[in-house]
C-alpha cells in the first residue's frame, strides 16, 4: 500500500484532553495507516507538551516549535524568545515554527511580528533547525527578513503566493510546500506556480484540520487527505502518484535532516 507524508499538520486540535492518551493513541493509528511520517506543527509555546508526547509515542511523527504570528503579542518578547528557545533545543523538535508574518487582517501587532520572526530565523541558523514559515499578505517584509537571514533554510507553507514571490524564495533555497488549495477550481494561477517550481524543491500538506481538499472542501481536514494534494501533484507535474510520493518524501526528508533520524 502506497503511503505518503504531511509537511505540516496540527495534531493539537484532534486531541481530546479529557481521554489524552487514548485520544493520541488513535490520531497517530489511524494517520499511520496512510502515513509514513508527518510533521506536527505548533502555532504557540503551550502546543509544546501535547506535540512532544506525541513525538515521543512515535518516531515517525516529527513536531515543531514555534509561535504563529497571529500569537506573536500575547507575553513579553523577551520571555517569548526565552521559552522558544529552550523548547528548540529538544531533541523531538526537528524545526522552528510556524512563525513569519500575517497581515491579512491587521497590522496593529506588525511590529511584534517582524521581530519574533526575525528571532526564529536567528534561532535556526544558531540550532541548524529549518523554519515553517507562514506569510500572508505580507510578501514583501517576509521576503526582505528571508533574505536578512541567508543560511537559514526552511518551507514556505500552504504556498498561494505568485510565481515571483516563488522564485525569489527558491533563488534562497527555500522549500515551497502546496495545500488542498491547488485542488479548488478557482485555484489556476496557484497550479500554474506549481508546476513551475522544481522537483527538488516541492512539498505536499494538509495544515489540517484547515483547507481539506476536494473532494472535502469545508469538512473537517485530516493528515490522510495529503493523498490528495500530491495527486494533483502528479496530475500538473506529468508523474506517477508513486513517483509523486517519493519526491515529496524525499524532499520532506532533506527539509527536516531526518535521513539518519529513523
Amino acid at each position: 500500500m502506497l503511503k505518503f507524508v504531511d509537511t505540516h499538520c496540527h495534531p493539537q486540535y484532534f486531541i481530546d484532553d479529557s481521554n489524552r492518551q487514548h485520544s493520541a493513541a488513535d490520531f497517530l493509528s489511524q494517520s499511520f495507516e496512510h502515513l509514513n511520517q508527518m510533521l506536527m506543527v505548533a502555532v504557540n509555546l503551550n502546543d509544546f507538551e501535547i506535540l512532544h508526547s506525541l513525538a515521543l509515542m512515535d518516531k515517525r511523527a516529527h513536531m515543531t516549535a514555534g509561535i504563529h504570528p497571529s500569537h506573536a503579542h500575547e507575553g513579553l518578547l523577551n520571555d517569548l524568545m526565552s521559552d522558544l528557545d529552550m523548547q528548540g533545543r529538544v531533541e523531538q523538535v526537528v524545526a522552528l515554527g510556524e512563525t513569519g508574518l500575517d497581515y491579512y487582517h491587521s497590522t496593529e501587532h506588525k511590529k511584534q511580528q517582524l521581530e519574533l520572526f526575525d528571532y526564529h530565523l536567528q534561532l535556526g541558523y544558531t540550532l541548524s533547525k529549518p523554519i515553517v514559515v507562514h506569510t500572508r499578505s505580507a510578501a514583501e517584509d517576509t521576503l526582505s527578513l528571508l533574505k536578512n537571514h541567508p543560511k537559514t533554510k526552511g518551507v514556505i507553507h500552504c504556498f498561494t503566493e505568485s510565481k515571483e514571490f516563488a522564485k525569489a524564495v527558491l533563488d534562497l533555497n527555500w522549500m515551497i510546500s502546496f495545500s488542498g488549495i491547488i485542488t479548488f477550481k478557482n485555484a489556476d494561477d496557484l497550479r500554474s506556480v506549481v508546476q513551475y517550481v522544481p522537483d527538488d524543491f516541492i512539498l505536499a500538506e494538509t495544515d489540517a484540520p484547515y483547507l481539506a481538499p476536494q473532494p472535502f472542501r469545508g469538512k473537517k481536514n485530516i493528515p490522510q487527505y495529503v493523498q490528495y494534494v500530491i495527486e494533483c501533484l502528479a496530475m500538473l507535474k506529468d508523474k506517477s502518484l508513486d513517483q509523486m510520493a517519493l519526491i515529496v518524501e524525499e524532499n520532506y526528508k532533506k527539509l527536516l535532516n531526518i535521513n539518519t533520524k529513523n
